[in-house]
């Protein structure tokens, strides 16, 4: 979290429909996107919602992750 580039950036910008793609060039340039992505995919609760941005994704490219995952 310390090399994040969305540290200090208001999270609201990444759990708001009309800012994902502001969001998005933020993850864009991140040195740590990948690890961001990872924890995510690792921690969403299969009985919970999956929203927002995360390590430069956004749900429904997670969902198609997590699904090639447990595909292979």
């Amino acid at each position: 979290m310390i090399e994040a580039a969305c540290k200090s950036i208001d999270t609201d910008l990444f759990f708001n429909p009309t800012t994902a793609t502001r969001a998005m060039e933020v993850c864009k340039s991140c040195s740590v996107k990948d690890d961001c992505l990872e924890w995510r995919l690792d921690t969403i609760d299969p009985w919970d919602a999956d929203y927002g941005i995360w390590g430069g994704t956004r749900p429904s490219e997670r969902s198609r992750i997590r699904n090639k995952r447990r595909a292979s």
